[in-house]
């Protein structure tokens, strides 16, 4: 539909550009075409034979932005949205969870995000990775996504995918913990999502500073 839209404008403005063309005589075409189609008082700046002159320059301009803005519009929009519901419907975004360790099992709170594909194409290699960026600061880690267990996923126009984000033992509270304003040390986390042919986009979770009365079970690390 845009296509179609954007090539019967591009033709109507070359149409004029072409029948609009420079005459010999002093009056201007312009001033002869709005006659024609029954404008019976032609503006004297239209009469003029320079008025001619500028339909070459605007109509060109006029079929360039046409057809750029819409590319550059399309190029800086972003190709994923990045999903934290802290309603947690379904305890889709965290949950209790026990992992097995060598030696023992482990339980704990496993944080997730959604990654949507915004695009009307379909995005291969997309990856995901996150790394906190507060004072206590730690190197990008890749996240796994829920469905495969890999760290790369192709997701078709429309689609989502959630990826394991990061798990915190409980208790959450344990001897040498950060509470109160100082836990704001452990964020803020950013999470970064790329794919074949696509711009990065980011997004940043704060921390939520811990209390005593802090129940992982129903409020969330990060917002």
């Amino acid at each position: 539909m845009l296509r179609a839209f954007q090539i019967i404008l591009s033709v109507l403005a070359l149409g004029v550009a072409l029948l609009v063309h420079p005459p010999e005589e002093v009056a201007s075409n312009l001033s002869k075409w709005a006659q024609y189609v029954g404008v019976k008082h032609v503006p004297k700046w239209l009469s003029l034979h320079p008025a001619d002159r500028y339909v070459y320059p605007f109509s060109i301009a006029f079929v360039v932005v046409l057809w750029v803005f819409p590319y550059v519009k399309k190029r800086k929009a972003k190709a994923f949205e990045i999903i934290f519901d802290r309603e947690n419907p379904g305890r889709q975004f965290w949950s209790l969870k026990t992992i097995e360790t060598f030696s023992n099992q482990i339980s704990g709170v496993e944080y997730r995000v959604k990654i949507r594909n915004k695009t009307s194409k379909t995005l291969r290699e997309v990856k995901a990775e996150t790394e906190r960026v507060g004072p206590m600061g730690a190197l990008p880690t890749k996240l796994i996504f829920d469905q495969t267990g890999e760290t790369t996923f192709a997701l078709d126009p429309g689609a989502s995918a959630f990826v394991r984000l990061f798990f915190a033992q409980l208790p959450v509270i344990q001897p040498g913990t950060l509470m109160g304003a100082s836990s704001a040390a452990y964020g803020p986390i950013k999470v970064t999502v790329s794919a074949l042919d696509t711009t990065a986009v980011e997004r940043v979770f704060q921390f939520t500073p811990l209390t005593m009365q802090f129940d992982p079970s129903k409020e969330s690390l990060i917002f």
